[in-house]
């Protein structure tokens, strides 16, 4: 049986899309009212009942078949020794089969042509078998492959979760179609639709929808194969040694792990959001207004009390604060899309790489200038979530994340650039090194709660391997990993 439970949301992505085409006729990525395999079946009887090669034209593009390109018009009618007559005898003895026979590849050699024609003319089938439909197929983490009854009997699977979670939506309505052409319409949304043409649908009164196949790639392989973390005892032990001795509020304390740095401003900072601009704004349903005083908000020095640019802090350095101005800059421009965006991107009901994903899509313009690559994009889309989610998310400064991660995870590459798929893999180790952190913080007898600022803590210091603790370091008890 194919296994729907991994794709989160897709239950609830098909409730939805079941309500939206139980009222709705026509919609982004759908329409019912002239759905092509409406089209098919007129220009299918029209060219039986007249075959020509006005009438096969008519019949073979793309407002009819998805397959018309392979083989085109010209081609598919040259392979038959009669013409539009003999195509048009072939395409009756679909009708006249009982079941689909492997040998009709002999006369129409391009299967994917042979498969679509006997699937929209079979209207037992669970579904029409075209390439956009396999694509769509694919968002919900789902391969079909091989012969046609090995895809036809994926398809079947699907068609039967689907029955099973909505029924059959447009039924009785103005617009009613078979089930497979609901499916057909479902599978085109999902594989057609461009991010932009998702993004303007997130909040919208199906968002659950269209914010699931917004998740695109995600699952679409199946299963993730998760992520280990290795050899993090020492770090995790020095680092809360640290911080039971308050390492990390000053710089000058090198007898402890990291005590040369001063990471303590990040928790000021995020009680100063969580605390004062929480207060004054909504984040998960900002007005176009108040997106330039949201931004003034978040880079207050004095609010936040901190000595020098707020956005250096974050983004690490000078060129990471001109990819943040130009960011702001953009939002402010376009405040109505903005605010749209941010509600969204703030809002953690909402799979975060769902969020990434639509903030990469309204920001990657950006890189094309000098000095703002995607990496400082995703650092700074990343540090928002974490300063606001302080339990869940993380920010990424993406050398030394990838430094960590190659030494102290099973991950096999982290790839550069701003890739929110790729956070959806290493977040999971990340939030079980919160937990060890906390463990380490409690055998230790530190009185305070670990959040994802730890970690970003310790990424910060291991410093892509290059500053391992050294045994003056680790707490007396000596507690290590076995």
């Amino acid at each position: 049986m194919v296994d729907m439970d991994y794709r989160i949301g897709a239950t609830q992505a098909i409730r939805t899309w079941g309500k939206m085409i139980s009222t709705e006729s026509e919609g982004p990525g759908f329409n019912f009212q002239q759905p092509r395999q409406a089209q098919f079946i007129d220009r299918y009887r029209s060219f039986l009942n007249n075959p020509s090669e006005e009438t096969f034209r008519e019949l073979w593009c793309d407002d009819a078949v998805v397959e018309h390109d392979n083989p085109n018009a010209d081609i598919l009618l040259q392979s038959f020794t009669g013409g539009a007559d003999d195509f048009a005898d072939f395409l009756r003895t679909f009708k006249e089969a009982e079941k689909y026979d492997p040998s009709w590849s002999d006369q129409l050699i391009w299967e994917r042509a042979l498969w679509e024609l006997y699937s929209r003319l079979s209207p037992e089938e669970a579904a029409i078998i075209t390439r956009k439909a396999e694509e769509g197929l694919a968002v919900f983490g789902i391969s079909a492959s091989g012969s046609y009854r090995d895809r036809i009997a994926v398809f079947q699977e699907f068609a039967d979760w689907y029955q099973t979670t909505v029924g059959h939506p447009t039924a009785g309505t103005d617009h009613e179609v078979p089930v497979s052409v609901e499916l057909e319409e479902l599978f085109g949304a999902a594989a057609t639709l461009s991010p932009r043409d998702l993004s303007a649908q997130l909040r919208g009164p199906y968002g659950p929808f269209y914010r699931f196949l917004y998740g695109g790639s995600e699952g679409m392989s199946g299963r993730t194969k998760k992520v280990a973390l290795v050899d993090e005892s020492e770090i995790v032990y020095a680092y809360a040694w640290g911080k039971k001795h308050n390492a990390y509020e000053r710089e000058d304390q090198p007898e402890f792990w990291g005590g040369t740095y001063w990471e303590s401003w990040k928790q000021q900072y995020a009680e100063y959001i969580n605390n004062q601009v929480r207060s004054e704004f909504v984040l998960d349903d900002l007005d176009p207004c108040e997106i330039e005083p949201l931004f003034e908000d978040l880079t207050d020095e004095d609010a936040a009390d901190l000595s020098r640019s707020v956005t250096k802090f974050i983004m690490g350095s000078q060129w990471g604060k001109y990819a943040w101005d130009d960011v702001v800059e953009h939002f402010q421009s376009a405040p109505e899309e903005a605010s749209s965006l941010l509600s969204l991107f703030f809002d953690d009901t909402v799979n975060a790489i769902t969020r990434l994903r639509a903030f990469r899509e309204h920001t990657i313009h950006i890189t094309d200038q000098p000095s703002r690559g995607p990496g400082s994009l995703q650092r700074m889309a990343t540090s928002l979530l974490m300063f606001t989610e302080l339990e869940d998310q993380l920010g990424l400064p993406s050398q030394r994340t990838a430094g960590f991660l190659e030494n102290k995870s099973t991950l096999p590459e982290f790839k550069n650039g701003f890739r929110p798929d790729q956070y959806g893999v290493i977040i999971p180790p990340f939030r079980r090194l919160q937990k060890s952190i906390q463990q380490a913080c409690d055998e230790l007898g530190v009185d305070e709660t670990a959040t994802m600022l730890d970690v970003h803590n310790i990424v910060w210091i291991y410093n892509g391997g290059e500053n391992e603790p050294r045994e003056s370091e680790l707490p007396p008890e000596a507690l290590r990993s076995p």
